[in-house]
């Protein structure tokens, strides 16, 4: 079931995703935002899963967490996050 695409295997129920976000980077007056003024996505794209027995979603699934979850590590210059399964709110269709 896993298929690792990043360089980092995701033990047990762990998932790997990245963050799928807005190109919108200007605020309404067209400002530039700087990353800790802007809201962080809620929705991201799964990357590599687990071996775990009770994952229900897919590589490339594009999957609704809370905005900080799970923990940041970088691959190969990539930024991605490992989040737990139960930390899914929602897989959209």
């Amino acid at each position: 079931m896993a298929r690792v695409k990043v360089g980092a295997r995701p033990l047990g129920d762990r998932i790997i995703v990245e963050a799928v976000v807005d190109s919108e980077e200007l605020s309404a007056g067209g400002v530039i935002l700087p990353d800790s003024a802007r809201v962080h996505p809620d929705q991201a794209r799964v990357v590599a899963i687990g071996k775990g027995d009770k994952i229900d979603v897919a590589v490339g699934d594009i999957i609704h967490v809370a905005q900080f979850c799970g923990t940041p590590i970088e691959v190969e210059g990539t930024p991605y996050r490992v989040i737990n399964y139960d930390e899914i709110i929602a897989v959209k269709d």
